[in-house]
């Protein structure tokens, strides 16, 4: 996503999303995983049927660079063996030109959006820019926060589960990449002190696999 300051200045943002949700819940994605693969029913939910829709009841997202199972026939289970490909890791590709009102660029992991809403993500980031905080680590921190609330943890009690299912069955990878025009910032908040912040490390200390 891409965040526009307001026209009318002050703190007001506006967020341009500039990719669609690799998801079964986004039509536009199932109509492409439909042509894509030779299965007359490409979608089914988890063997305990609950939970939401996946590809091949399998997989929630429709593409990936992983998951080679619902790719080749080489790699795919029995059952799906003769239908593949379902996904691709072919993604999504938006050009824009940025403006000057364009200052901050955010990449984020299904984790991250399924726990923030843009604007909630864009409102941590910017607070995060102006006090020189890393944007990116305190996406990943409000995600992990909010996924575990969810699930009725606390932060401590979900960072104590082992790494594995028992993790990523509450939240899943989370990781963010924060991209901030230090000149625009300056000018509208009088300076701040990291103009690029990454959250690679802390995504990787509480990635869920």
């Amino acid at each position: 996503i891409v965040a526009q300051r307001s026209n009318s200045g002050g703190s007001a943002w506006r967020v341009v999303q500039l990719t669609s949700e690799y998801v079964c819940s986004n039509e536009r994605e199932k109509r492409a995983v439909a042509k894509r693969t030779k299965d007359p029913h490409p979608f089914g939910t988890s063997v305990n049927l609950s939970g939401p829709v996946r590809v091949a009841g399998l997989l929630m997202v429709t593409r990936a660079i992983g998951d080679g199972c619902l790719k080749r026939e080489g790699m795919a289970c029995t059952a799906q063996a003769r239908y593949v490909p379902y996904i691709t890791c072919e993604p999504q590709m938006t050009s824009v030109e940025l403006t000057q009102e364009q200052a901050l660029i955010v990449i984020a992991s299904d984790g991250v959006w399924d726990a923030l809403s843009n604007e909630r993500a864009i409102e941590l980031c910017v607070a995060a820019v102006i006090n020189g905080k890393n944007a990116a680590k305190a996406l990943v921190s409000a995600a992990i926060d909010e996924c575990a609330t969810q699930s009725g943890l606390s932060r401590e009690e979900y960072l104590a589960l082992p790494p594995g299912s028992s993790r990523r069955s509450i939240c899943d990878d989370v990781s963010a990449a924060v991209w901030a025009d230090s000149q625009a910032f300056k000018r509208w908040y009088g300076g701040h002190k990291r103009s690029i912040s990454e959250g690679g490390r802390d995504a990787k200390r509480h990635r869920t696999r």
